[in-house]
This record gives C-alpha cells, sequence and structure tokens, in this order.
C-alpha cells in the first residue's frame, strides 16, 4: 500500500517530514547545547566560553583575561 493510497498528498507528505525533521533538530541541538555548558566555563569577564584547559577556576577567568 502506497503512501498516497492513505489518503494523503505528496505535499501532506513533506509538511509531516519537515514537521518531523525540525522537532528532531530541535531536540538534538538542545541536547548539544547542554553538553557544551557542562564542558565548557564563560569567562566572568569577556563572557566566552572556553575549555577547562584554558580556564582559571580560581579566578573564574579565561588565561587570557587572568593574564591582563
Amino acid at each position: 500500500m502506497s503512501f498516497m493510497a492513505g489518503g494523503f498528498s505528496k505535499i501532506d507528505h513533506e509538511e509531516a517530514r519537515q514537521l518531523l525533521w525540525a522537532h528532531e533538530r530541535r531536540v538534538a541541538f538542545e541536547q548539544a547545547n547542554t553538553e557544551a555548558h557542562l564542558k565548557f566555563d564563560r569567562c566572568s569577564l569577556c563572557g566566552i566560553f572556553v575549555c577547562d584547559d584554558c580556564f582559571n577556576q580560581d579566578a573564574d577567568v579565561c588565561k587570557n583575561c587572568k593574564t591582563v
């Protein structure tokens, strides 16, 4: 039985596919964003996010701001 036999047009199928893709993309983006926030720190002076190697936990700033 084809998709068309179910009473849906090609446009309906495309709209459903796009809605599903948009939802999946939004969920994946939110998951990736959460993971990034857990792995990076935000400098309290300049506001950029840096990895743990480039962040000074004691001063709560990135190494670029720490040297200034």
